[in-house]
């Protein structure tokens, strides 16, 4: 798995970060879930639609207008592990998405096998369509119902992760984190 591909304290350190995230979102992931059960995500939705999908494609525009939409790719060559070494940030944000969504669909009746394929199967899919064409891209080739979802998602989660993003240290992104490259950790943390 991904942190497998992270050395012994950048696992302790995206460990820690993805429980602090858990903490912040799990009442987000809550509500989506009850939502989906009671009908309203669906009746939101439709009633959408029967607006000719005002806003869809209002925060569809608006996903297109976006810094990371705008800015172009490199053309560095940076290998795969280069990536997992300089994103523990990005891999405790994956870690607890995969992780809260599983659990919220979990606790709501869908049986584990079915909140698995919801919650991990298709995170590589949905990667490595962000990483060939960006947000904008993917929105537009995954269902309506989906790309509706990751709007509403996208609105509710930001105010929520303001206060944490706002005392994350750049250490633990876009650079690499165990800068010393010194491995030793208590084994008792590692393994908790």
């Amino acid at each position: 798995g991904m942190m497998d591909r992270l050395d012994n304290p950048s696992k302790i350190k995206a460990f820690e970060l993805s429980e602090e995230l858990k903490d912040i979102m799990r009442p987000l992931y809550k509500k989506h879930q009850d939502d989906i059960i009671t009908g309203h995500f669906s009746s939101t939705m439709m009633a959408d639609w029967d607006n000719d999908d005002h806003n869809l494609l209002k925060w569809r525009a608006e996903t297109a207008e976006t810094n990371f939409e705008k800015t172009p790719a490199g053309d560095v060559d940076i290998s795969e592990q280069e990536y997992f070494d300089n994103a523990v940030l990005m891999v405790a944000m994956v870690k607890a998405g995969v992780e809260l969504a599983f659990e919220a669909m979990v606790d709501v009746g869908m049986k584990p096998e079915s909140a698995y394929y919801e919650s991990l199967h298709e995170t590589p899919l949905i990667a490595n369509t962000i990483a060939r064409k960006k947000l904008f891209e993917m929105n537009s080739v995954i269902s309506d119902t989906a790309e509706y979802g990751c709007y509403l998602y996208d609105q509710a989660c930001k105010p929520l992760l303001k206060d944490f993003m706002e005392k994350i240290d750049v250490d633990v992104i876009g650079k690499k984190y165990n800068k010393d490259g010194y491995n030793g950790v208590d084994n008792r943390q590692l393994n908790a």
